[in-house]
């Protein structure tokens, strides 16, 4: 059963949520500003319609059954997200398009080479987390002593802990 927990002085959006017994649970955040926390007991590969999703202005994290935090620094324009246990997979937001833009002149350049969103995908497992910034190659890392030390992610982790012992 996936749970969540907003930090105070968080600003979520929540385009979709529901439950229903023929799709599963499907949970969309949009993560405005602040700190999330999504535990997901069961993995969700074991139930193949449930969908669990949390986006920022710089990217978007999908839960592939995993125990993860997700943060949104809005002066930064940064999102950073710790994988305790499991795998996110995250990657930019969608783009929208925009009118013309003016550009420097002529000069030689590299030939463009697309890349799809699907390319960019990239996934963080355990013990990891991911910075992303726009404009930026995001950074994947080792989850530090201080990043577990945090009194956040010792708060949830414990509190998924006692929901994964209690019984169903």
């Amino acid at each position: 059963m996936p749970s969540a927990c907003f930090a105070s002085a968080t600003e979520v959006e929540l385009p979709e949520l529901a439950d229903t017994r023929d799709q599963g649970i499907r949970a969309k955040f949009n993560l405005l500003l602040g700190r999330f926390w999504g535990g997901v007991i069961r993995p969700l590969k074991d139930l193949q319609a449930e969908h669990f999703q949390v986006s920022t202005p710089t990217a978007v994290i999908g839960v592939k059954g995993t125990q993860f935090g997700v943060d949104y620094d809005k002066k930064q324009d940064e999102t950073k997200a710790l994988v305790i246990n499991g795998t996110v997979a995250a990657q930019p937001p969608p783009t929208e398009q925009k009118g013309p833009v003016e550009i420097a002149g002529p000069r030689e350049v590299a030939p463009p080479q697309e890349i799809s969103r699907d390319q960019w995908l990239l996934l963080v497992s355990r013990d990891q987390k991911v910075i992303i910034r726009p404009g930026e190659v995001p950074q994947t890392e080792p989850l530090t002593p201080e990043d577990k030390a945090d009194e956040w992610v010792k708060f949830n982790t414990e509190r998924d802990a006692a929901l994964a012992a209690a019984p169903q």
